[in-house]
């Protein structure tokens, strides 16, 4: 994998600085896997410290997107779906579905939360963003976030792969 690749990957780094850019490229060169993303400054959420277990995929890059919206620092831990890592034994320890995207929050006792629309709520949650304390505001966002998981986000992979390919051949 390209640092370019890796630097996709790791995705954009507004407000954070990536602390293991040696780290990152010796994951591409087959080294180390893991990556952390830390804050600037103080950390705004003291009471969350996540690692993310992800793929370069769809649903992983919903999670770090989250993140880094919500300003939490994180490890990240790369999966390699193309090995079937997530059907390891370590792996269904942590995600009984042999599925990406994985958060734990060490902070919790190591709870480990997997299926990408329950991590986006635990983090919510957790930091007191994006999802509104009072009724109306609260299941709006929920059932909308439901139904990008079920809807949106599967047909969107789907439909983007053909034009995707016709992009890639016409460069």
């Amino acid at each position: 994998m390209s640092s370019t690749a890796i630097r996709a990957w790791l995705g954009p780094a507004r407000r954070f600085r990536n602390t293991s850019r040696s780290m990152a490229m010796a994951a591409a060169e087959g080294g180390s896997r893991t990556t952390s993303r830390d804050i600037e400054g103080e950390n705004p959420h003291p009471n969350i410290d996540i690692e993310l277990f992800t793929a370069a995929t769809p649903n992983g890059h919903k999670i770090s997107i989250a993140l880094e919206e919500l300003g939490v620092p994180y490890r990240t831990t790369r999966i390699d779906l193309t090995t079937k890592e997530q059907f390891e034994p370590g792996f269904a320890a942590i995600s009984p579905n042999g599925k990406i995207p994985v958060i734990r929050d060490h902070a919790a006792a190591g709870r480990c939360v997997f299926e990408s629309g329950t991590i986006l709520q635990y983090l919510a949650e957790k930091t007191g963003r994006l999802l509104p304390q009072e009724d109306d505001g609260r299941w709006d966002v929920l059932q909308w976030t439901q139904w990008q998981m079920a809807n949106l986000g599967p047909v969107s992979a789907v439909e983007l792969r053909p034009f995707r390919s016709r992009v890639s051949r016409s460069r």
